[in-house]
């Protein structure tokens, strides 16, 4: 038997997945598989994280989902913008691991801009996030936009597929829901992975992530100048806009581009009470 094989079967009889047979068939799969895990300790070991893993989901489950109250709110939360993966999501630090989220087109490359006030600086930070509609696999500054995942009833992925962000969404009544993790510390958990999602981004735009960065906050500036607001809600719209008066003084030049093209759009007598963000 192949190694993946040898994992399933002893998976299997862990979960005492035995539908149609009788105790003497039983008993002999049960003997196979003490062989197996004696034998292949580090296959054994795989199929008993996998077990734990699944029996973990499915106690999340039954205390974050709650699909009546999910119903009755109609996604407002996914509505604004998808929720982030965390990295507990990715199974090692492989770059095919990330590929293959990538690959499904339900997955972007999104980035966490912290302001250091203090010393007038910005950390950023790259993460996965589920894809928002009308947006790309490199989407590191933009409007929110409504979860791509999110469909007429619910979120489209089943419970176990969600990014961890969602599954820890623990539903409330009158929109009040809340989460049991600390967002800045998982969103900290991402450093190791920063190298590689560099080289993704680099990979998928031809630039560098400083590059790419300053184009698309470019883009994000001129946007919210334009009311290019697409399908957007009216809290992600009011989000853009305290986003960008936040951003305007790290990002002067980007700013300056953006309102140039603007005033160039918008080039008539009413220049003088043009728009500011």
């Amino acid at each position: 038997m192949e190694e993946q094989e040898i994992i399933n079967f002893i998976y299997n009889v862990l979960e005492a997945k035995f539908a149609g047979l009788n105790e003497r068939e039983i008993e002999e799969l049960v003997k196979t598989a003490q062989e197996y895990i004696t034998e292949y300790p580090h296959l054994a070991q795989i199929a008993k994280d996998k077990t734990i893993s699944e029996r973990k989901t499915m106690e999340m489950q039954r205390k974050y989902e709650n699909s009546s109250l999910c119903a009755t709110c109609g996604g407002r939360c996914c509505k604004n913008i998808g929720c982030n993966y965390l990295t507990t999501d990715i199974p090692s630090l492989k770059e095919e691991d990330i590929l293959k989220l990538l690959k499904t087109n339900r997955t972007s490359i999104i980035s966490d801009i912290a302001i250091i006030p203090q010393e007038k600086n910005y950390k950023v930070t790259l993460l996965l996030s589920a894809r928002n509609s009308h947006r790309q696999i490199i989407d590191l500054v933009s409007v929110g936009t409504p979860c791509a995942s999110l469909g007429p009833n619910g979120c489209k992925l089943n419970f176990k597929n969600r990014p961890g962000e969602g599954r820890h969404l623990i539903p409330g009544k009158y929109f009040l829901c809340n989460s049991d993790l600390n967002i800045d510390d998982e969103i900290n958990k991402w450093c190791i992975y920063q190298e590689i999602l560099k080289r993704m981004v680099t990979k998928y735009t031809n630039r560098t992530l400083e590059e790419e960065l300053s184009l698309e906050m470019e883009n994000f500036f001129y946007d919210v100048l334009c009311e290019n607001f697409y399908n957007a809600t009216f809290e992600s719209r009011l989000n853009a806009l305290t986003q960008a008066e936040g951003l305007i003084p790290y990002f002067k030049e980007e700013y300056q581009k953006a309102e140039e093209r603007y005033l160039a759009k918008n080039n008539n007598l009413r220049l003088l009470n043009r728009r500011k963000i």
